[in-house]
């Protein structure tokens, strides 16, 4: 899960394999980051970009995943979240 949080006032676009999709703020968007995906922004070069991009990701666990596969998945991605 994405959220687009911040004020930036470009509109990036979100591609993920071959759709891309264009990323408004406060719209969430759920995607396997697995696959081939970037964010792309229409930037005047010439200029500086003072405004801070922020975003909220959020890690889902697929709901087919057994939890062998989770175990598994965790032990080979150990979360660097401070518990």
């Amino acid at each position: 899960l994405t959220l687009r949080t911040s004020t930036t006032t470009a509109c990036p676009r979100l591609r993920v394999r071959e759709e891309t999709v264009t990323w408004q703020k406060g719209t969430a968007w759920v995607f396997d980051d697995s696959l081939v995906h970037s964010v792309e922004f229409d930037v005047d070069h010439t200029a500086t970009m003072a405004e801070e991009r922020v975003v909220l990701i959020v890690d889902l666990w697929h709901p087919k995943l057994t939890d062998m596969e989770r175990d598994v998945i965790q032990d080979l991605y150990p979360s660097t979240a401070v518990k």
